[in-house]
């Protein structure tokens, strides 16, 4: 006899009823197939509400801008405006995010990235300076503290300057071999970079700066017995100069003077010369810084000129030293300033001048009483 199957109960053909096994599974089916259903439209309901009161608010925002689309505006003096509302602030800032800044910002970065940019320069200039100052410090340092040198000077080389130019008349030194000027360089041409050598000076140039004339072509300068007084001249420098004609040469101006009332400057081959002098009793070639030429200066004043201009001043009484000599090189000094040296140069000049015809007349007065 067949069953009837009704939903929670099976049914036979004597109508007798019982508990359908299969129903405890099929209620927990439709349950959770109602309550699925419930939960979907209650998430839709919710989102669509939530829609439409945004879309309400979006409206009511809209509309409260809509009259005059009221903006507020930021000013500066400069009429540098920058928008701030609500309705266009997502615009504005897709607009700065993809690089259309508006162009006062613009400006103003490039102001301070040209400001960097000359502030950098500015700096390595000023560290090069520096540099080199420091380089020429430590070099001046390690030229003070040299030892003196061991040479142990005998014949000629022993004697005072002045002694050795009275010899020299008296045909005693050769014509190849160096009087001694100084046995070591004075301390104000160290301080300046140049090495801690004696200074020498070749017998044929003493004929040259000594006489008015003699054997040998070429121009002579008749300092006479002016000669004698060029180390101490050479120790109190009025100013030095780069050479324009050597590279490795310096002239310095003295406050001596020639017969023709002019300046008398001196040259010398700084670092790189050689002095044939008595050592040890033996004739030897030795490093030295050698003078190579002194005379009176013509057109002094024109020269002293052009070595401003073109920036050869070394040294200045009154100012100091403006270069050292680093690696070969004269490097100007951090805070020199040329246009004070030019002032103190036609001064200086000035007063050399005074004192060498001052002391030309007195020279001539004593000859007449004599």
């Amino acid at each position: 006899m067949e069953k009837q199957n009704n939903g929670l109960f099976n049914t036979d053909g004597n109508g007798q009823r019982s508990i359908n096994n299969d129903s405890e599974s099929t209620r927990h089916t439709r349950t959770s197939s109602i309550n699925d259903s419930m939960v979907g439209k209650s998430e839709t309901s919710g989102l669509e509400r939530s829609q439409k009161k945004s879309s309400r608010n979006i409206k009511e925002l809209d509309s409260s801008f809509s009259n005059e689309n009221k903006t507020t505006i930021n000013e500066d003096k400069n009429d540098n405006v920058i928008r701030i509302t609500p309705k266009n602030a997502i615009e504005n800032f897709n607009e700065a995010k993809n690089g259309t800044i508006d162009n006062n910002i613009f400006s103003s970065l490039s102001s301070v990235g040209n400001q960097l940019a000359q502030d950098q320069v500015q700096y390595k200039d000023i560290a090069n300076q520096a540099n080199a100052f420091n380089l020429g410090k430590n070099q001046v340092q390690q030229a003070n503290n040299v030892e003196k040198n061991n040479y142990n000077f005998t014949g000629n080389s022993n004697l005072s300057f002045s002694e050795q130019v009275d010899n020299w008349k008296n045909g005693k030194i050769k014509q190849n071999e160096h009087l001694v000027v100084f046995k070591e360089t004075p301390k104000i041409y160290q301080d300046l970079g140049v090495k801690n050598n004696p200074i020498t000076l070749v017998a044929n140039k003493v004929d040259r700066i000594y006489n008015d004339n003699g054997k040998q072509s070429g121009e002579y300068h008749g300092l006479k017995d002016i000669i004698k007084q060029l180390p101490d001249a050479l120790e109190h420098p009025l100013n030095i100069v780069e050479s324009v004609t050597e590279p490795n040469s310096i002239v310095v101006v003295t406050p001596l003077s020639d017969n023709k009332n002019n300046i008398v400057i001196a040259s010398l081959k700084i670092n790189k010369g050689t002095g044939q002098i008595e050592i040890d009793n033996v004739m030897k070639n030795v490093p030295s810084n050698v003078m190579t030429s002194a005379y009176g200066k013509n057109n002094y004043d024109t020269w002293m000129k052009n070595n401003q201009d073109n920036n050869k001043i070394i040294y200045d009484i009154d100012d100091g030293i403006k270069k050292q000599r680093i690696e070969g090189q004269w490097l100007q000094l951090p805070n020199s300033n040329n246009s004070f040296v030019e002032n103190n140069i036609s001064e200086n000049n000035q007063n050399v001048k005074s004192d060498i015809s001052l002391n030309n007349m007195q020279q001539n007065q004593n000859k007449k009483l004599f």
